[in-house]
């Protein structure tokens, strides 16, 4: 995510003063500009983020779950967790719960990984997967970075609005998630998390 590639935030106060805010200066302030407290109690007026290089490709593993299922799976999913987020790994993942229609779906994506490193990452899905009857998994396939890009912005869910070329279509503040219209927000929100426990 963005918010963990943010390294410093400079910001006005309530007071009106000048502050910076990372891990060492006002590192409650970090944390809350990188989403985890809510709203952000000053005004940011410039911030430091952490370049990567840009991958090649991504490697995507994506299954789709019933409710029938959405306990076990998280639960298969959490188990995994520490182990899919170490950095060798090279992995992403994300459990996602949907209201319409009701499913949940666990992504895994590996950048620039090498034949091994996909082996892990299918058999890593494979288990979450496992014994699931409502399961319905697309073949893992490879997409460019600009292609995941736009899809993690909601190009092949109907979230956007073909404008132009894709630079154009990423640039237009009008496409991706959120309100599309009263009541029929796609996505309301999101939470972080830093410890993979399941009740």
């Amino acid at each position: 995510l963005a918010c963990d590639s943010l390294l410093l935030v400079q910001y006005v106060d309530a007071i009106g003063e000048v502050k910076i805010a990372d891990i060492d200066q006002n590192p409650n302030m970090w944390w809350m500009a990188r989403g985890g407290g809510g709203n952000f109690p000053g005004i940011v007026t410039g911030f430091q983020m952490q370049a990567f290089a840009r991958p090649e490709e991504v490697y995507v593993a994506h299954c789709t779950f019933g409710p029938e299922d959405a306990k076990a799976v998280a639960k298969a999913w959490l188990a995994r967790g520490e182990e899919m987020v170490h950095p060798h790994r090279k992995l992403f993942t994300s459990l996602q719960v949907w209201s319409r229609p009701r499913t949940m779906d666990v992504l895994i994506y590996c950048y620039d990984c090498d034949f091994a490193q996909r082996l892990w990452m299918e058999s890593a899905m494979d288990i979450i997967a496992r014994d699931k009857a409502s399961r319905s998994c697309v073949q893992p396939h490879t997409r460019a970075w600009l292609d995941q890009i736009l899809y993690g912005a909601g190009n092949n869910h109907g979230q956007f609005k073909p404008t132009g070329g894709a630079k154009e279509d990423l640039m237009n503040c009008s496409n991706g998630w959120g309100s599309q219209g009263r009541l029929t927000a796609s996505k309301s929100g999101g939470k972080m998390g830093y410890e993979w426990l399941a009740p």
